[in-house]
């Protein structure tokens, strides 16, 4: 009975995932479906690839995850199915899988396109994909052997006195995960006083939280998640929003003798 995750920007309100889950289930009936989230920011790869990478590990080996974020193929956009040694991966190669996965993968195939007049030319293409593994079919079987595009991140940069990263995911409560490791802070750190500026100089944090409510509601403060990345919130309040950040917004530590 294999697993089936599902990773998109389509919401839940129209007709696309009605779609794809009976055309799924047509050809396996069996399956299981287990919806990650359908509420990607539109077209925001870099968010789905965060979501993903820190969901897949929890799901049975044998699963399945399909991602339907700029999932529409073309010559430079194709749907691909990966294989690694646990898992099956089905969606875009436009370097999102690269974010995902820490090594290289067993397997990735060029699925093709399937011509249909329906806008929606990724259902046909992602559901045979799905049906052949479910009926045991290897993966060099149903496409063409290819490479996983690679989409490269910036880590944080730093020097003996600052680290410099940003703002690479946003959750549903407002708070901010940086690119700033845990091991990098501390490194660099070596334990001397900080100062965390947040989008400008105004705004500053001076001191590490162990939990959100370490400080009164509507003060901000940063605690290391259980990722051990950098994350900066406010008690009871949305601080992506009060403090304008997004994506790639700009966080900076700076350290004091």
């Amino acid at each position: 009975m294999p697993i089936i995750t599902l990773t998109t920007d389509w919401g839940s309100g129209d007709y696309y995932l009605g779609r794809l889950k009976g055309r799924i289930l047509s050809s396996a009936p069996s399956v299981v479906f287990a919806d990650i989230t359908h509420h990607i920011q539109q077209f925001n790869t870099l968010q789905a690839a965060f979501i993903l990478r820190n969901t897949y590990p929890c799901y049975p080996k044998g699963s399945i995850h399909i991602v339907g974020v700029n999932s529409e193929p073309s010559p430079s956009n194709p749907i691909v199915v990966i294989q690694t040694e646990n898992y099956f991966f089905i969606g875009p190669n436009d370097g999102m899988f690269s974010i995902v996965l820490d090594n290289e993968p067993d397997e990735v195939v060029l699925l093709n396109s399937i011509e249909k007049r329906s806008g929606f030319r990724a259902l046909e293409i992602i559901a045979t994909a799905v049906g052949s593994i479910c009926n045991h079919k290897s993966v060099d079987s149903i496409g063409i052997q290819t490479t996983l595009k690679k989409e490269h991140i910036g880590k944080a940069a730093y020097n003996e006195d600052s680290i410099s990263g940003y703002v690479s995911y946003i959750d549903s409560f407002g708070n901010v995960i940086t690119n700033i490791t845990k091991e990098l802070f501390f490194r660099v750190g070596q334990g001397r006083r900080f100062e965390i500026l947040v989008q400008n100089n105004f705004s500053k944090i001076t001191e590490l939280s162990n939990h959100y409510d370490d400080v009164r509601p509507g003060r901000m403060l940063a605690i290391f998640n259980s990722f051990d990345l950098l994350e900066l919130a406010m008690n009871q309040a949305n601080i992506s929003q009060l403090e304008s950040l997004e994506s790639k917004s700009s966080i900076r530590v700076k350290f004091y003798d």
